[in-house]
């Protein structure tokens, strides 16, 4: 059954006797963005799965006010195969981002597999199942939102900048996550979400050898 509430509403509820800001800083948003959304702008996926991930919510209930929304809740299992209908084989790669030489094309290089609901993958990420592997973030460029250690869930249909986003780039052989936002003019800028860490413009030229590995489309960790 569905919600009464609007999308900002449901924010407003997560957010409860925390002020928006903190909430912002918790979810690893912006503060104006948030501001913006809570004023009735569109949030992107990624940003609605960050206020869903710091609300202790899943993504459909914030985005529709679904109350039996599907839950990412991935379940470890160690070869492909071990669990019933309804739920896609992801495997978890022995791939870092952000440090160390890897990719996804090697069978040898899958750990074990994580399950996640079929339903939750086509229907909330709206992308194809065989496209997604698990890799570990290192370091500590994209923190709030991306901790080292934490999986992160990667769209390796995605080869190319569609939307400001976080995507796994290849950079000297190396996997690093960043956000990326591309300009009109076919510049890029490279982020990081810790700001601590300098951003980087690059130039078209320069941008067309960028290679896009995938899209970041979930984070999860242990707490």
């Amino acid at each position: 059954m569905g919600s009464d509430q609007s999308l900002p509403d449901r924010i407003r509820k997560i957010i409860g006797d925390s002020s928006a800001r903190s909430f912002a800083q918790k979810a690893g948003v912006n503060d104006g963005t948030l501001r913006s959304i809570l004023s009735g702008s569109k949030p992107t996926m990624d940003n609605l799965v960050a206020l869903a991930r710091a609300g202790g919510v899943s993504i459909d209930w914030l985005a529709t006010g679904e109350e039996q929304a599907v839950q990412a809740g991935p379940v470890h299992v160690e070869q492909a195969g071990e669990v019933g209908e309804g739920f896609v084989m992801v495997p978890r790669y022995d791939v870092e981002a952000s440090a160390g030489h890897g990719s996804f094309n090697g069978a040898e290089n899958i750990v074990d597999y994580m399950a996640f609901r079929e339903e939750w993958v086509r229907r909330t990420l709206r992308v194809d199942p065989s496209k997604l592997v698990l890799i570990t973030a290192v370091g500590d460029s994209m923190e709030p939102m991306i901790r080292a250690g934490d999986l992160l869930l990667i769209d390796t249909g995605v080869e190319r900048i569609i939307d400001d986003a976080v995507y796994i780039l290849v950079k000297r052989g190396d996997l690093v996550v960043k956000r990326v936002q591309q300009f009109f003019n076919g510049a890029v800028a490279v982020k990081s979400d810790n700001d601590e860490y300098e951003d980087e413009t690059l130039t078209p030229e320069d941008a067309k050898e960028i290679k896009v590995a995938g899209r970041v489309r979930w984070v999860g960790r242990l707490i």
